[in-house]
């Protein structure tokens, strides 16, 4: 049996679509931060409708430190 795709990567072409349908609506949108994959699909699969990554976040998590001293 195939795995599934995560939520983002399984429809490519319409995530932005999909996320500016989620910012038009009347409900407010709650994406938890994630600086790894293992995170957000983590986040993906407690049911948030988004996740947020940091540019900074990602480098600073592999290399342990902040990106400025």
């Amino acid at each position: 049996m195939k795995p599934a795709l995560p939520l983002s990567l399984a429809y490519p072409s319409n995530r932005n679509a999909r996320f500016r349908e989620l910012l038009k609506g009347e409900q407010l949108v709650s994406a938890p931060g994630a600086f790894e994959c293992l995170t957000a699909r983590l986040v993906e699969k407690a049911g948030f409708p988004a996740v947020y990554v940091t540019g900074s976040g990602s480098p600073s998590r592999a290399w342990a430190r902040p990106m400025w001293p």
